[in-house]
């Protein structure tokens, strides 16, 4: 599995455990739903500042999104 979509499954995980649409997400982070979907199914790729808006926006560090935690 590529390092994108490992990024996006986790970055869904987090956004799904705190019950936030990707809308939701979209407008606490400054970003759109189709962006979000596309960086969660490893489509697109984010600049390390929009990384950090996302995280900020989920209450979570940006090395949370990268870490393995299996």
């Amino acid at each position: 599995m590529s390092e994108a979509r490992i990024l996006g499954e986790r970055l869904r995980a987090f956004r799904q455990a705190r019950k936030l649409s990707l809308r939701d997400l979209g407008a606490k982070s400054g970003t759109t739903a189709s962006f979000l979907s596309q960086l969660e199914r490893g489509a697109s790729g984010a600049a390390i500042s929009t990384l950090m808006r996302i995280a900020e926006a989920l209450a979570i560090s940006v090395a949370d999104l990268f870490e393995d935690r299996d």
